[in-house]
């Protein structure tokens, strides 16, 4: 694979490590959101029961860990093969 189109792979891998980002995001934030404002009546009835909440913050915050390991080494794969087409 020539590292023109390994380069334009990995910009596609950002855009779905964004979508994956996202509902991270959206997970926590509902998590936090119930976890901070309910009172037994969540817009959800789901909601109401804490170990679904406690296990969409886990899933949440290992999702969002992830995907900022994946784009840390994606981003120096990327750098690493600029540089060498720059020489």
């Amino acid at each position: 694979m020539n590292k023109e189109q390994r380069i334009k792979d990995i910009e596609k891998a950002f855009k779905k490590l964004g979508i994956f980002n996202g509902l991270a995001s959206i997970m926590i934030g509902i998590g936090m959101y119930v976890k901070l404002t309910r009172n037994g009546d969540a817009f959800l009835p789901i909601l109401n029961d804490s170990s679904v909440v406690n296990t969409m913050l886990v899933v949440g915050v290992v999702m969002s860990m992830w995907v900022i390991y994946s784009f840390l080494q994606l981003a120096r794969e990327r750098m690493q093969l600029i540089k060498e087409l720059d020489r």
